[in-house]
């Protein structure tokens, strides 16, 4: 009796403990903005999306075979079009020469960060805890003139993020020593140094969902019943 207790309670143990598991969602700035998923003993980066890998599959020599049957396969069919249709195939088919990624400026930063904590926020509850780790902005361009109208774009975008993660949930703002918005008049360049955890166990989660079919199907209800 005891070991047929003990077989019902470790699976109930198990998904217990799953429910409180606590997913992440960090959002972290430098030189550029990226949002990354972590779970207990796996993380991965959700935007920007990572270059994939080539596959090593296609290197072996069967892949290689494969290849070269379906590249004939593919130039015996563009030798049965036109000859022009087939130059333009063939122009689409190169590749363009990679462009040279522009550089965010720091308020493009702030706002690029504002508008994916925002997106998270409206999928999510209340259930939702933010904790700021890092709000850390110096403004830099080399010309008093400029670093005065960037800064009081900066200033102004590091407070439009603080209203609306302070406002959306139970948020956790920096330590003076890692927040804040300064101006450098003496530098050549800005440095942005954010880093947002926005934090959510499972059953909150599952409760959000739950809330959300549950206002779906009454608001289908209801135009159901009007109709």
């Amino acid at each position: 009796m005891n070991a047929l207790w003990l077989i019902l309670l470790i699976p109930l143990f198990i998904i217990l403990a799953a429910l409180f598991i606590r997913v992440r969602f960090r959002i972290m700035a430098e030189n550029d903005v990226k949002l990354i998923l972590e779970l207990p003993f796996f993380k991965t980066q959700l935007y920007p999306e990572k270059e994939k890998r080539p596959n090593p599959k296609k290197f072996t020599r069967k892949g290689l075979e494969r290849q070269i049957l379906k590249e004939r396969k593919r130039q015996a069919k563009q030798n049965r079009k036109r000859a022009e249709k087939a130059a333009k195939k063939q122009a689409k088919a190169t590749a363009p020469a990679q462009k040279q990624k522009k550089k965010l400026s720091v308020t493009e930063i702030i706002e690029l960060v504002t508008l994916l904590a925002g997106k998270l926020l409206s999928s999510l509850s209340r259930r939702l805890r933010i904790d700021v780790k890092r709000l850390h902005v110096i403004v830099a361009t080399g010309d008093a003139a400029s670093t005065a109208i960037t800064y009081g774009a900066a200033s102004a975008a590091v407070a439009a993020l603080t209203e609306t993660l302070y406002l959306a949930t139970r948020t956790t703002l920096p330590a003076p020593e890692n927040g804040g918005v300064y101006a450098d008049f003496t530098g050549s360049s800005s440095r942005v140094d954010i880093d947002i955890v926005l934090s959510m166990r499972v059953y909150g989660i599952l409760a959000t969902l739950v809330s959300l079919a549950y206002n779906y199907l009454k608001k289908q209800f209801l135009s159901n019943t009007k109709g």
